[in-house]
């Protein structure tokens, strides 16, 4: 759902005003935290000692100096955020604090052992000597100081950086005392040397530059300055060792694969060599003499094929011109021969002359068949040679074919010996390709171990120190501001969290807008608890009209008959959801008030379980409702007048049946009819609705409910259980009054002033089917 800007800051001075309520109510639950803890913080930060700060700067080189090109071992760093965090991380390591531990010597520096062991504050000085005093007498002289060395007070019992429990320096220097061993103890003042250089480092950058801040912080400015160069040291110098390290273990390991490499390349060769011998796969020109003899079959059986198939083809065309006589003119293409180009060409004019004296002479003409016959000679000459060039043929087609099937006999045979030699060929290619391998690899490697030797006295950091750390002419701590801030903000939090828990449990009803809002119901009035007047609130409205409760009583009934007018209401039944939430008093009382103005009123005690009505006027009667409801007694002779006020009251007596079964007959029925007749305004005190149902009963025949909650104390739960159960039964709740309430304190819940001006409705604010789906989920949420 989209909101306006409007309704959302209108929700947002809610949200706050619902804070600042809560903390107004809660101010005393709030303020004793923020009062308790600040007053903690301020003695701690008055009695911490002073701490000084040094601080060195590194910077990583951005810039590459390149004597020779050659790639390193160890790459450049990365110009990357990541690794300058890792560069950070390195700096700040427990490996790092134990090289500047070494380095200075600390477990022998007397500087540092009175750091290690002088009391943080006067607190812990007080603190140490009470230990004293409690575990070791306080007549115990203090152990000597040793030469050089500042030593531990007795009374410490466990270092506060990790020293094993009564471990002095004198002990841990000089091993003078046999528990623990020497060894023992310079391995507990390392390990406590270590961890107090990390409890003191602080590296950082700034996020725009390639610049690292070491700095260190210690009681002592000197002792402050040492470490922190000494850390920009050790890390310069754990660079280039690193480089070194690396590039000589890189030359080791490159020294010694050479070597094996060597050994296998000459034996991978010498295998190559002894190979060829052992499979004659000697080469020529690059190939094998097998090889070489094949290809040559192979290209002299292409031409015997070749040759025998031009061959075959000749032939296949003598034989067509041999079969067909008138075809012997075009054997000259087939044929390739002087013979018989010239009998072609004698056949060929003879036919022509033959033709020509046909024409001149005609067909019977002697030259004529003369002319024929010669033509007939050359046809059969020309056959003759035909013939001869044919059989020629055959015999040359047979030769070429046996040379054909000699080459191919060759070649097979040829093949087969090479392919017995085919596996050896492979083999010989694998040894080949092992051997060239085995090279290709050694002048990689040899070529990279002559660049690596040539690093080794190249190796230089990849940052820089810029500037040293300076002994700090100021202390830079403790801030007792931050720490009072702190603590106060720590009570703040305390006061705060508890009264927020404190709120959670509070189920019970204490807003007027919110059950309003929940409910849909309007609150008609608000009636505070009368506390310790010496009058019960029945009587107090006639012995003290003047009083809060009496003023809140009249205020309700008047927004009461504002908001639902004079006609027309005769019947108000009045319930609540449990017990102990006033509603038999606030019947009597109502009726009081009306009654001392004249108005006929009449007060029903319906509640046939628990009847006060009558002890509540302070009479009693020997008949009762249910004489009247099963007609034994007539209605005017059961009723019974209050003296003081002129209010009229039905009394009731416990039931041993069903009250349900009762209040439920026609008797009950005629019983209001007779009431609405006779009087102004009936009043209707009904049981519990959650201990029992009665009330929904009576509730269908009235001309109005209301309904009772006890402010601070009634669960919001239960108010809407019972609220929900009077709606599934389809029964209208009219309006809420809250009883017993605590004026000032609603003040702090309800935007309204002491007075409680009540709000009033135009028309019945009714139970709609909208608000009972609120109440539903509402109460289903809870």
């Amino acid at each position: 759902m989209i909101i306006s800007k409007a309704e959302f800051a209108d929700r947002t001075r809610e949200a706050a005003s619902g804070y600042v309520q809560i903390a107004a109510r809660r101010k005393f639950l709030i303020g004793l935290p923020i009062a308790v803890c600040g007053a903690i913080a301020y003695l701690v930060a008055s009695s911490l000692p002073p701490q000084y700060t040094a601080e060195a700067m590194l910077t990583l080189n951005t810039r590459s100096v390149e004597v020779i090109e050659i790639d390193s071992v160890v790459s450049r760093l990365p110009q990357e955020n990541a690794t300058l965090r890792t560069e950070l991380d390195a700096l700040s390591s427990r490996s790092m604090a134990a090289r500047v531990a070494r380095d200075l010597d600390l477990v022998h520096d007397a500087n540092f052992l009175h750091e290690l062991y002088a009391p943080r504050s006067a607190w812990q000085g007080l603190i140490n000597e009470l230990q004293d005093r409690l575990f070791r007498g306080s007549d115990v002289a203090q152990e000597p100081e040793a030469s050089g060395a500042v030593s531990a007070p007795s009374s410490i019992r466990e270092s506060p950086i990790g020293i094993p429990n009564g471990t002095s320096d004198q002990e841990a220097v000089s091993g003078g005392s046999p528990n623990p061993e020497p060894r023992e103890a310079t391995a507990s003042l390392e390990f406590a040397a270590i961890n107090w250089l990390l409890n003191g480092l602080q590296v950082s950058n700034d996020g725009r530059s390639y610049t690292i801040r070491v700095g260190f912080t210690s009681h002592s400015p000197e002792l402050s300055t040492k470490v922190a160069n000494a850390f920009a040291e050790g890390y310069l110098a754990d660079q280039i060792e690193l480089k070194v390290k690396a590039t000589r273990e890189a030359t080791t390991w490159l020294s010694r694969r050479l070597e094996e490499l060597r050994h296998e390349l000459e034996a991978s060769e010498e295998a190559v060599q002894q190979f060829r011998g052992e499979a004659d796969l000697l080469e020529i020109g690059g190939d094998t003499i097998a090889g070489q003899q094949l290809s040559q079959l192979n290209s002299q059986l292409i031409g015997a094929r070749n040759k025998r198939l031009q061959l075959e083809a000749r032939l296949q065309s003598v034989r067509q011109t041999a079969e067909n006589d008138h075809d012997r003119g075009m054997v000259s293409d087939v044929l390739i021969s002087p013979t018989v180009d010239a009998l072609r060409m004698k056949l060929t004019q003879a036919i022509a002359d033959a033709q020509l004296l046909q024409e001149d002479l005609g067909p019977r003409h002697p030259l004529r068949l003369s002319v024929e016959a010669q033509v007939a000679v050359l046809k059969q000459q020309l056959g003759a040679e035909i013939e001869r060039a044919r059989r020629s043929l055959e015999n040359e087609v047979i030769a070429a074919r046996n040379e054909e099937a000699q080459l191919e006999a060759l070649l097979r045979a040829d093949k087969g010996r090479y392919g017995e030699g085919g596996e050896a060929v492979v083999r010989l290619n694998q040894l080949q390709r092992e051997a060239e391998a085995n090279r290709t690899l050694y002048e990689s490697l040899l070529n990279r171990y002559k660049q690596t030797v040539e690093q080794d006295t190249l190796a230089t950091a990849e940052a820089r120190l810029i500037s040293e750390a300076v002994p700090p002419g100021s202390p830079a701590g403790p801030r007792k501001l931050p720490i009072l801030l702190l603590g106060l903000i720590v009570g703040a939090g305390i006061g705060g969290s508890l009264a927020t828990v404190l709120e959670w449990r509070d189920r019970s009803v204490r807003r007027i807008a919110e059950i309003e809002d929940m409910s849909g119901v309007p609150v008609f009035g608000v009636l505070p608890s009368v506390g310790r007047v010496g009058a019960s609130p029945e009587e107090l409205i006639l012995d003290r009209p003047r009083a809060p409760f009496s003023e809140a009583l009249r205020r309700t009934l008047v927004a009461f008959q504002l908001s639902h007018g004079a006609a027309g209401v005769k019947v108000i039944m009045v319930t609540s959801a449990t017990a102990g939430e006033s509603k038999t008093l606030f019947c009597v009382a109502a009726a009081r008030a009306l009654g001392t103005t004249g108005v006929r009123v009449l007060v029903i005690d319906a509640d046939l379980r628990r009847p006060r009505v009558a002890a509540a006027f302070g009479g009693e009667g020997s008949v009762h409702i249910g004489d009247v409801i099963r007609g034994r007694v007539a209605f005017e002779e059961a009723v019974r007048k209050d003296p003081r006020s002129g209010a009229q009251f039905l009394a009731a007596v416990p039931e041993r049946g069903d009250p349900q079964i009762l209040l439920d007959s026609d008797g009950f029925a005629t019983l209001l009819d007779r009431a609405r007749e006779r009087y102004d305004l009936v009043i209707i005190d009904t049981p519990p609705l959650l201990a029992a149902t009665d009330a929904a009963v009576i509730g269908a025949g009235a001309d109005v409910n209301l309904f009772l909650v006890r402010w601070g104390k009634t669960p919001r739960t239960v108010v809407f259980a019972a609220l929900r159960f009077f709606s599934l039964c389809r029964i209208t709740v009219d309006g809420i009054i809250l009883t017993r309430v605590n004026s000032r304190r609603l003040a702090k819940y309800d935007d309204i002033p002491d007075t409680i001006p009540y709000r009033t409705a135009s028309r019945r604010n009714r139970l709609t089917t909208a608000s009972a789906e609120r109440l539903s989920s509402w109460y289903t949420g809870q």
